[in-house]
């Protein structure tokens, strides 16, 4: 009973001794800053220096992306469900397993279309992008460099584009292009929820 109980009270003391040093000495892992912020209400924490800018208090200004290639059977056809699949341009066999995924065969049974939202590259040639485009009529190129930071010009665009569509779609369902798309799952969304409901479905 006796080492017993000093083992109790030597744990405790080391533990007590171990919070009384950190705080009195401030012992607490260093963590890089955003510079140029209001107060520490606002300063967090920067995780990469190498894949990311530094974080800024002042917002980058207004940027309209510009579209460089359109799939012209979008807006031309009357259809209730448009895929919105975001793609890096380079991903070429990640868009021809989901035209697989997507056949058109299966897709005309349900009136939707598949389109792939692509960004720029800079210094390669666009030839062999251009005769996809030409082929399949579903890539929306977007005149913004492919990176991380730059997906909203991407759905910037992609939006633009579908509310000046004549004949909107009932459904726009976006997702990336390594995303299986459960069809029984699909079916069953669009034959379920109406034109009127006015919704906004996903997961986290």
């Amino acid at each position: 009973m006796c080492v017993r109980f000093l083992c109790r009270v030597g744990v405790i003391a080391v533990v007590l001794f171990c919070t009384w040093y950190s705080l009195t000495h401030n012992v607490h892992p260093e963590q890089p800053q955003c510079d140029n912020l209001p107060s520490k209400l606002y300063v967090h924490p920067i995780h990469s220096f190498n894949t990311s800018p530094a974080v800024r208090r002042d917002p980058r200004p207004a940027f309209a992306p510009r579209i460089r290639l359109l799939p012209h059977a979008l807006c031309e056809s009357n259809i209730s469900v448009v895929f919105v699949i975001h793609s890096d341009l380079r991903n070429t066999a990640q868009r021809q397993f989901q035209r697989k995924q997507l056949d058109d065969e299966w897709l005309d049974t349900i009136h939707a279309k598949r389109m792939f939202v692509v960004g720029s590259t800079v210094g390669e040639t666009m030839d062999k992008y251009e005769k996809e485009a030409e082929k399949y009529d579903d890539l929306l190129q977007v005149d913004s460099i492919e990176h991380y930071h730059n997906i909203t010009y991407k759905a910037q665009a992609w939006i633009q584009m579908m509310t000046a569509c004549p004949h909107p779609p009932r459904f726009i369902i976006k997702i990336d292009d390594d995303v299986m798309v459960d069809r029984v799952g699909v079916e069953y969304l669009i034959n379920r929820y109406t034109p009127s409901a006015c919704s906004l479905l996903g997961v986290p």
